[in-house]
């Protein structure tokens, strides 16, 4: 039987304690940190993304459906008409030369004729509903306020939760809670919450 090597080792040994393996990785991230982030950098800075122009020779997008078709599939791309890979959560990315581009931003870029200079949300919190309709641009805040209810949320309410026997709302605004109030029942502090909503998150009120 061939001497397995001490990184060999140490491989099988991590594997078979899966929380050990996430403290190495953490501290090899905390002492190397620096040096993670600028290959990171140098790779982002080495792929130049393609130009509006580009992406219309490649891709045809349908706004109706928020589907898109390669012009000249390979053999590894589909033929027919499609929403993208899934990605993180549910948004859906576009392989181009080895790098993964979101979806949404792609149906942008071919409406538009430009990359965006923010971000692109969506308007029904959808992710992977890219019709063009649901499209909008937006800041990272503005993003984030059309969100949909947290896993942990047990009122049913965006920004509403139990305090004692009664519901406390609260809003978020410039990264600062503001609150709202107390109230006895959960639609009385829903209304409240909605008014807030228009009165600080406007047309991305979610």
């Amino acid at each position: 039987m061939a001497m397995l090597t001490q990184a060999e080792r140490q491989r099988r040994y991590l594997v078979r304690h899966p929380d050990r393996r996430k403290k190495t990785i953490a501290s090899y991230q905390s002492r190397h940190g620096d040096e993670i982030r600028e290959r990171r950098r140098k790779r982002s800075k080495e792929h130049v993304r393609p130009t509006p122009a580009a992406l219309g020779k490649l891709l045809s997008y349908d706004p109706a459906t928020g589907l898109f078709l390669w012009r000249r599939p390979t053999a590894r791309q589909p033929s027919g008409w499609f929403k993208g890979g899934k990605g993180v959560r549910s948004y859906r990315r576009i392989w181009i030369d080895g790098k993964g581009y979101l979806a949404h931003v792609v149906a942008w870029v071919l409406m538009t004729g430009k990359w965006p200079r923010a971000e692109i949300d969506h308007r029904n919190r959808v992710q992977d509903d890219n019709r063009w309709a649901e499209l909008r641009p937006a800041t990272h805040t503005q993003n984030g306020r059309n969100r949909s209810l947290g896993k942990n949320n047990t009122t049913g309410v965006l920004g509403v939760s139990k305090y004692g026997d009664r519901y406390r709302a609260v809003i978020t605004v410039n990264r600062q809670n503001i609150s709202l109030g107390l109230f006895n029942d959960v639609a009385n502090a829903a209304a409240v919450r909605k008014q807030a909503e228009d009165r600080y998150y406007g047309e991305f009120a979610p």
